[in-house]
């Protein structure tokens, strides 16, 4: 286990070295502190694609120079420095931890369900994350984070606790769960089971899970949206009204782009379809009996449908996010259709009082008074939008990368939601750098 001093030690290292230039560019790496005597095998030998500890010859000093020569071969996607002391106490790097692509996707929220990611190896891990930019996590739950001298709040999980945001996307969500009840009653089939037992079975779980699996398919594709948005390091907009688009708003460039909204009604169907037929048959296969053929086609095929939509998604996702790089906000409805990009914002009257909320459900005795002043142009016009509109939801991704979400509160009070919650976050589950391209295999 590591000692205090162990830690301010590595911390100190690691800030260090993302103010030190190395060829012109400062680093960004990414690392966990482990064992090497005990890492030196897969953590779970049945799975071919668990991380594994490729070892140094001879383990090399964890300083500014040797970090900033090394940054480039390390990336959260696929590598990760294994730091530990040696025999005398000084950190060391002892090799390379590889295979981190389904960790890095299950915190970005594009891998379909949680159980598909491998175990964080090591106790903790750290991602410099920019200049002076650090990031603490154990496991997936992040635990501390240093922005040059501050040390920033954890993150609101907005998405997942109650609050205003999470109210807003119900109302969302409660569409997208109404849309693809009426896909299976209009019957309007993805596939066509192979019998009547089958088709109940599907219906009868998209009654049950509809509504919820819809809230967990909306409030995830949007946290993977701001990600994207993030990650190209332009800034960006998404605004959400409480009822149709008014007058104050002015859309550049006008379009209607419903094929989101729809693929989500459709994943959400084809998730339980499958869900359906894998549970056709389990007898069958805890019972080591054949299994009819009937019902493996029926499971296959509810699979290919649905690999099919999750890739549907994963595109519109691509092609609304590079839309935030054209200045202005994306502007969408509460069916998750794009109306218009390039969106600006004509209200002018400033709201009285503006709150920071101290938690998700924005509860007057944790907020603090904001100053109009203090923000730059985007926020401030997302600010007045929505003090006009209560009920609106907005959400601003600055050029440094903080992502901010604007509504009003149940008293009629504009609040913003700071630093909010965006990565998958395990203790969340138990209570309720630059853009990766299009045509990356890892997304």
């Amino acid at each position: 286990m590591a000692t205090d001093d162990t830690v301010v030690a590595l911390l100190r290292a690691a800030f260090f070295a993302t103010l030190a230039l190395d060829e012109g560019r400062f680093a960004s790496f990414d690392l966990t502190f482990i064992d090497p005597s005990s890492a030196t095998r897969h953590s779970r030998p049945d799975r071919e694609d668990d991380w594994m500890l490729i070892r140094f010859s001879d383990p090399v000093p964890f300083s500014t120079d040797v970090i900033c020569r090394l940054s480039p071969a390390s990336d959260a996607r696929t590598s990760l420095f294994a730091v530990y002391p040696s025999s005398g106490g000084e950190l060391q790097i002892s090799g390379l931890i590889d295979q981190g692509v389904r960790t890095h996707q299950n915190r970005r929220y594009e891998l379909n369900w949680e159980h598909q990611a491998q175990p964080q190896p090591g106790n903790f891990q750290v991602s410099a994350a920019g200049v002076g930019h650090l990031i603490v996590y154990k496991g997936f739950e992040r635990i501390g984070e240093l922005r040059g001298n501050v040390v920033t709040s954890n993150p609101h999980p907005v998405f997942n606790k109650f609050g205003p945001v999470l109210t807003r996307l119900f109302a969302v969500s409660g569409r997208v769960s109404k849309s693809a009840e009426r896909l299976v009653s209009s019957g309007e089939e993805l596939y066509t089971p192979s019998s009547e037992d089958a088709v109940q079975r599907a219906k009868a779980l998209i009654q049950q899970f509809s509504a919820s699996r819809s809230y967990s398919q909306t409030a995830g594709e949007l946290r993977r949206l701001l990600l994207r948005i993030q990650g190209y390091q332009h800034g960006g907009a998404i605004l959400i009204p409480a009822t149709r688009p008014t007058k104050d708003l002015k859309v550049k460039f006008p379009m209607s782009y419903i094929r989101l909204g729809d693929a989500l009604s459709k994943l959400v169907v084809t998730e339980l379809c499958n869900m359906a037929a894998e549970a056709a048959m389990e007898p069958y296969i805890t019972d080591h009996t054949p299994i009819p053929v009937d019902l493996f086609l029926d499971a296959a095929t509810a699979d290919d449908v649905e690999q099919e939509t999750v890739h549907e998604v994963n595109g519109c996702l691509w092609f609304i996010a590079l839309l935030s790089r054209v200045d202005g906000l994306i502007l969408m409805n509460k069916d998750f259709h794009v109306l218009g990009f390039g969106t600006e914002i004509l209200t002018t009257a400033v709201p009285t009082d503006i709150w920071l909320a101290g938690d998700c459900e924005g509860s007057p005795v944790n907020r603090t008074r904001l100053e109009y002043e203090r923000y730059g142009t985007r926020h401030r016009s997302m600010i007045r939008y929505c003090a006009a509109h209560p009920g609106a939801l907005g959400f601003v991704v600055s050029q440094d990368g903080g992502v901010r979400a604007f509504t009003t509160a149940d008293d009629g009070e504009l609040m913003v939601w700071e630093n909010i919650q965006l990565l998958r976050d395990e203790s969340l589950q138990r209570v309720s750098a630059t853009a990766d391209s299009p045509d990356e295999s890892v997304t």
